[in-house]
């Protein structure tokens, strides 16, 4: 699979690719739900990304500044595209650079 850039994404689509780690924070919603809230970046812009389920494990391995290799849905919220994470980890630095 191909990998996409920020500037790329479209409502709708499920990608893999690599990102930079922007902002990291864990959040909970009004109800007291806990969720991982990151922005993501790359050449071409940045794009927020949530993960609900299972985040924990893979949150406590990489912190912002890190290359994560990520698998999400690319959704439209509040008029913004935004990452919603099914599977996320740390990647080296050679991993992100590489054209595949």
């Amino acid at each position: 699979m191909k990998p996409c850039v920020v500037s790329n994404l479209q409502d709708g689509q499920n990608i893999t690719s690599h990102f930079l780690v922007c902002e990291k924070e864990i959040r909970a919603t009004r109800e007291g739900k806990s969720y991982l809230r990151l922005e993501l970046g790359d050449a071409t812009g940045r794009v927020e990304a949530r993960m609900w389920e299972g985040f924990e494990k893979s949150a406590a391995g990489f912190e912002q500044d890190d290359f994560v290799k990520v698998q999400a849905r690319v959704e439209s919220y509040r008029n913004k595209l935004q990452l919603m994470i099914d599977k996320i980890r740390r990647a080296e630095i050679q991993q992100a650079d590489s054209p595949r």
